[in-house]
């Protein structure tokens, strides 16, 4: 490690933490840890990611709720073929049912 990345992970990263309140060494950490990662485990990290902002939107929303699209853990890709596409007309139809719940 040069010079630099030990200043910047020894003092300017703890301080910062300190000043803004954010764990920027853990995050950091998990960036260095995902470089490491092969092309099959980026592949499924990215299909979970997936599965579980689709199962946010679905539970937390009423537009989506009233869909009833069942979220498939294993092939998330498809289940977000599943979702409409939403143009600006069906965004202002039905923005309080889409963003009600989302706080």
């Amino acid at each position: 490690m040069d010079v630099y990345n030990t200043i910047l992970r020894r003092i300017i990263l703890p301080i910062s933490e300190i000043i803004f309140g954010i764990p920027l060494t853990k995050e950091l950490k998990k960036l260095d840890d995902f470089t490491r990662l092969s092309e099959t485990e980026i592949a499924s990290l990215q299909q979970q990611k997936l599965s579980l902002l689709l199962k946010h939107a679905v539970g937390r929303s009423e537009y989506y709720k009233k869909l009833n699209i069942n979220i498939d853990d294993n092939n998330p890709v498809e289940s977000l073929k599943k979702f409409p596409i939403l143009t600006k007309a069906v965004l202002k139809k039905n923005t309080e049912s889409i963003y009600r719940d989302w706080e």
